[in-house]
């Protein structure tokens, strides 16, 4: 599953150590190619070193993800290798030791685990238990969910050898289009990468062939403010470059949820609520109005019982944001009778900010579903395909998602929106409901047409049966891959504009570095000249 809860990974001491010292020495030489005093230098180094360290740890996880699953995908191609020459699950384990130590070399974490975990084989405590081990090494969420799924797969039954031959694919799958969308943006990376050295060689030749005007100018307090305002916007440009390189798939927004109206449910609230549904029902534009409404129906809010709650919550926070926005336009209405205008502007401007909120809830819950049904489709047939039922095969999914959460409360993705439907599905399913149902209900929840179809397919699938309807849903599977691309690189496109940002301000950081001393002596000519 995408998105699953995993712990951080914390480095080792030495790591540390190197990293500090690396942010200390590139923040004390950013800061020497600007300044010339060093007590100016010390107070410079402190958010040099804090954006710096920010950065580092950022691109670093970047990359673990990347190098997580090119360990896994080597793994998995050992593991493959063993078991389709017979061996059991315990011994092509063991097996894959020697290969990896040629592909990884003796320092990796994810050997070392896997070492330990050979001794323990051979002291023959089960695999099972020595599983999530493993899982901790590899920073990757196809990891969480093979490590995850593989116990219960051997405990109803399943054929392993065909759950990994699917999950080799789904991983080969996975680091191919990560590499592709990371080599799609290495030009705009380079371009970046290059801006960012810019401000600071830009510095250090003109402050090595600089005149005494200049560096008399520069000693200005006005030199001194410009200088380190240059010295920040380029120093926040790199370590904004730097953190943006790369492309985490689970590098998502926290999604949007809808404000909880905490006061008393009083007959003036009802009469605001009417109020409010009236005007976005008969008197919005239906594809407006209506849409709204539609997607507050549809939401289901943890702390809402009912639809009426949902609407509720939200129009009473929009009826304290409009009270709260009359405000200003009061204070502006006693200034000058003039700005009453400000009394309908600032209220219109809060309600459309407000319903955008709305819109961009749903986008954020359809990106989510896009990226996170596509791997929940393949895991569903790759069990498909071992030989289990649709009923033990959901089971499988459920309490994989559960048990990655107790991993990690702390940040357990209850805004997720696949998740939060499969935990309505493993309830059901507890209590005994037919999967026909089950499947309805998350097809329902499901805004993408071709995981409806695929979820429909599986209600097929679960009713006669046959190696047919497990074909057309593995092609139905690689057509919400599509879906599963496109957006991909929706979010890179997004991502690589993101970058014009950084790249503005090492040029205003250029064109500051360049002016200013000479915007200063001019004002001193003038002055003296005046004088």
């Amino acid at each position: 599953m995408p998105n699953q809860t995993e712990p951080k990974r914390v480095l080792s001491l030495p790591n540390q150590l190197f990293c500090v010292l690396i942010c200390l020495i590139l923040s004390w030489l950013a800061a020497l190619s600007f300044f010339t005093k060093p007590e100016l230098r010390l107070v410079m180094i402190i958010p040099g070193f804090i954006l710096l360290i920010h950065a580092i740890l950022q691109w670093q996880r970047k990359r673990q993800i990347l190098t997580s699953r090119e360990q896994l995908k080597w793994f998995l191609e050992l593991l493959l290798s063993r078991l389709s020459a017979g061996a059991t699950l315990e011994h092509s384990f063991c097996d894959t030791v020697p290969g990896l130590s040629q592909l990884l070399g003796n320092k990796s974490p994810f050997l070392q685990s896997l070492r330990q975990v050979n001794r323990q084989l051979a002291a023959h405590q089960p695999l099972e238990t020595l599983l999530p081990q493993l899982s901790r090494q590899l920073h990757c969420p196809e990891a969480q969910t093979f490590f995850y799924a593989l116990p219960e797969l051997r405990k109803m039954g399943g054929q392993v050898i065909l759950y990994v031959r699917q999950h080799l694919q789904m991983v080969t799958e996975q680091l191919s289009l990560q590499q592709d969308l990371n080599a799609e943006t290495t030009q705009r990376q380079t371009e970046a990468y290059v801006l960012a050295i810019m401000p600071f060689l830009l510095a250090i030749l003109l402050r090595q062939s600089a005149d005494e005007a200049s560096v008399a100018a520069l000693s200005q307090p006005a030199g001194i403010i410009g200088m380190v305002a240059a010295f920040l916007m380029a120093l926040f440009a790199a370590a904004l470059t730097l953190s943006s390189t790369g492309f985490d798939t689970r590098d998502k927004k926290k999604l949007y949820c809808l404000p909880v109206y905490r006061g008393r449910v009083k007959n003036y609230t009802t009469h605001i609520c009417h109020l409010f549904h009236h005007i976005y029902r008969d008197i919005l534009p239906e594809s407006y109005g209506s849409r709204i409404l539609q997607i507050l129906i549809n939401t289901s809010h943890p702390e809402s019982n009912s639809d009426r709650t949902t609407l509720t919550d939200f129009f009473m926070h929009k009826a304290v944001l409009l009270t709260a926005s009359l405000i200003p336009g009061l204070v502006i209405l006693l200034i000058d009778p003039i700005g009453v205008i400000w009394l309908l502007i600032l209220p219109l401007i809060v309600t459309l900010l407000h319903d955008q909120q709305i819109f961009m809830f749903q986008r954020q819950k359809i990106t989510e579903y896009r990226l996170e049904y596509p791997i929940f489709l393949n895991l569903t047939v790759a069990l498909l395909q071992t030989g289990l039922s649709l009923h033990k095969t959901l089971l499988i999914c459920t309490k994989m998602i559960s048990e990655s959460s107790q991993l990690n409360s702390r940040k357990a993705t209850a805004g997720n929106a696949l998740q939060q439907d499969l935990s309505r599905t493993s309830r059901l399913l507890r209590t005994g409901r037919p999967i026909e149902q089950v499947l309805d209900l998350l097809s329902k929840n499901c805004p993408l047409p071709e995981a409806q179809a695929a979820l429909l397919l599986m209600s097929r699938y679960d009713h006669s049966g046959g190696m047919e309807n497990l074909q057309l849903l593995s092609l139905q599977t690689s057509a919400c891959w599509s879906v599963y691309r496109n957006t991909l690189r929706k979010q890179l496109e997004r991502q690589s504009l993101r970058l014009l940002v950084p790249m503005t301000l090492d040029l205003l950081a250029v064109l500051v570095t360049t002016l200013l001393p000479a915007v200063l002596s001019l004002r001193t000519i003038s002055f003296i000249s005046s004088t």
